[in-house]
């Protein structure tokens, strides 16, 4: 079964090949250069936005708080009004901005994650409204989700979906931050010509064939990944990181 499981990987590595992305600040054992996490996190340490979970580790699967998102996001906007006492200054930054503060160790979903950017970056209009099967044009995270999709901040998580209320890790935060400010907007997959580069399964290369092939994945080899957590085994993370991280 392993061999099974490491032909397929192989074949979906090759069909969605990533840009390598540098070691992360050279020190986090949990970050390989291969990671699709590592230019996302190499930039944040570098602009001292955040650091690792200990001098050796990240932790880019670990669950993202409130407080840590909106840090990180304070330290981009250049730590305004900090008088020595960081999470109050963090505080009353995000409250300015009319971001909800009342719980800051609650897990940070991904509509809050892509509205407290939003809120950060001024609260931008987006050309056109983004279309997605569970976001309500009523929501009141309707346009900062059309933003980040239009801004290259993330795309949806397949089948229509944007998965609102999914928790984001601070592997996923930290590249949701660097596409919003560093420029490294997310790339959308493209549907190949048929004959080429198709999936192993013969379908086109599409954001959603990716995720659906993965869930197949996941129903044959259970103990490979976890598309609804992003979590997986050694086995399964090559096919984690390479497959389901490029459509976050």
């Amino acid at each position: 079964m392993r061999k099974q499981l490491f032909s397929l990987a192989l074949v979906l590595a090759m069909a969605l090949t990533l840009a390598p992305g540098a070691l992360a600040a050279g020190q986090f054992t949990d970050v390989p250069d291969t990671s699709p996490f590592a230019p996302a996190i190499a930039w944040a340490v570098e602009k001292d936005i955040t650091k690792g979970t200990t001098p050796t580790t990240f932790g880019p699967g670990n669950t993202c708080t409130t407080s840590h998102i909106l840090t990180f996001l304070w330290r981009a906007a250049g730590r305004p009004g900090d008088t020595g006492n960081e999470r109050a200054a963090v505080s009353a930054w995000a409250s300015g901005l009319g971001i909800d503060v009342s719980d800051l160790s609650a897990p940070c979903t991904r509509a809050a994650a892509v509205t407290d950017i939003w809120r950060a970056q001024g609260c931008p209009a987006a050309k056109e409204a983004a279309s997605f099967r569970d976001v309500s044009p009523s929501a009141p995270y309707a346009p900062a989700v059309s933003w980040a999709v239009e801004a290259g901040v993330t795309n949806g998580t397949g089948n229509g979906a944007f998965s609102p209320e999914a928790v984001c890790t601070r592997g996923q935060i930290v590249t949701f931050l660097y596409r919003a400010l560093a420029g490294g907007a997310a790339k959308k997959p493209e549907t190949s010509a048929a004959g080429s580069g198709t999936l192993a399964n013969g379908k086109p290369i599409t954001e959603e064939n990716v995720l659906t092939m993965l869930y197949e994945l996941y129903e044959q080899y259970p103990g490979s990944t976890d598309p609804n957590s992003r979590t997986y085994t050694p086995v399964g993370q090559s096919i984690a990181t390479k497959v389901y991280a490029p459509i976050l």
